[in-house]
């Protein structure tokens, strides 16, 4: 079993070839019969993981203060036997997308596209958007099954746009046992490899939760970077309600903001309505509530080494090239969304 988890971690098979033999190949019968066996009950399945790990870890730490000759040893070679049988359930049951090939190389990408011109158009075009969304915002916003009933359509259409060969099962959001680390570290979301699942952060306020759900079922689906599973989710509410598009572009809108030049942000910014303002303030003040620096600063770093680690690339946080796709996918639907209409 060690040598097992060890060859998963350590073997870079191409990326071709996990494109076709893996992401496309053997995670398209897991992922469905993963996900639809853990959508059946509303509490998180790696909840009871996780307690079971802990009461047994528990237990052995017991047993070797009672007798520590007798029990170190075998203490000491249970863990690593939990920890090797989990590495190998996670690479099996999702993992090996970590190594699949990016967006940019499975679809037409062109590259000339990504200037701070664009990225100011887009900004441009995301006030657009936002502005003209917000007469068609709910008074009372749907419910979770409401909205996650709405958003299932919208992405399977964007997984057909980008010409995958097959359809992921969208996971059911969940709490979890987890909910006060993604609130220490502002994670919004989680994807579960183990089970397929998608945890949320409790305190999402109702507009940020449609782009959330979408992204984190972006990850369910097999995509490893934050930029990709962002791209996708907001492909994907682009397809879906008035709120769902509202959602996905307020997150753009950040993204792209960011990205164009300082001097060229207040004139930007003094388009957006006031409606939106409040609910960027409102998400500000949700986001930083009850969030711990230290934790989150360890979370990005643990993040990042993890992603060098196996798949030999940069970061994980690497949300600033989510304009970089939409401005350079060569998509008939995404290049009609990158600038202010005339």
């Amino acid at each position: 079993m060690v040598a097992l988890a060890a060859a998963c971690a350590l073997i870079m098979p191409p990326a071709a070839f996990i494109e076709r033999a893996y992401s496309n190949g053997l995670f398209r019968y897991l992922q469905p019969a993963l996900t639809t066996v853990s959508n059946v009950v509303p509490f998180g399945l790696f909840d009871l993981v996780l307690v079971g790990i802990a009461v047994a870890v528990l237990v052995g730490v017991v047993r070797v203060f009672r007798a520590p000759r007798v029990e170190a040893l075998p203490f000491f070679l249970r863990l690593v036997m939990i920890a090797a049988g989990l590495t190998v359930w996670f690479f099996a049951a999702w993992g090996f997308n970590m190594r699949r090939q990016p967006l940019r190389e499975t679809l037409a990408f062109d590259s000339s596209g990504i200037t701070a011109s664009a990225a100011q158009a887009l900004a441009a075009r995301a006030v657009e958007e936002l502005n003209a969304l917000v007469p068609q915002l709910p008074e009372t916003w749907p419910s979770d099954r409401e909205m996650d009933g709405a958003l299932a359509p919208a992405f399977a259409k964007a997984e057909s746009l980008l010409g995958l060969p097959w359809h992921s099962v969208p996971a059911r959001p969940k709490t979890s046992l987890l909910s006060p680390y993604l609130r220490a570290t502002g994670l919004n979301g989680m994807a579960i490899p183990f089970f397929g699942e998608a945890y949320l952060n409790a305190s999402l306020l109702d507009f940020e939760r449609p782009y959330v759900v979408a992204h984190e079922w972006a990850h369910v689906a097999g995509r490893r970077n934050e930029h990709q599973a962002a791209f996708i989710g907001w492909l994907a509410c682009m397809h879906g309600p008035a709120w769902a598009r509202y959602s996905a572009w307020m997150r753009l809108y950040e993204y792209a903001f960011s990205d164009i030049p300082p001097d060229a942000r207040g004139p930007v910014h003094a388009k957006l309505n006031r409606t939106t303002r409040r609910h960027f303030t409102a998400r500000f003040e949700r986001a930083t509530r009850g969030r711990v620096q230290m934790a989150a600063g360890l979370q990005r770093g643990a993040a990042a080494a993890l992603g060098r680690a196996i798949t030999q690339e940069k970061s994980a946080a690497d949300y600033g090239m989510v304009v970089q796709l939409v401005l350079g996918v060569q998509l008939a639907e995404v290049a009609s969304l990158r600038t202010a209409p005339e």
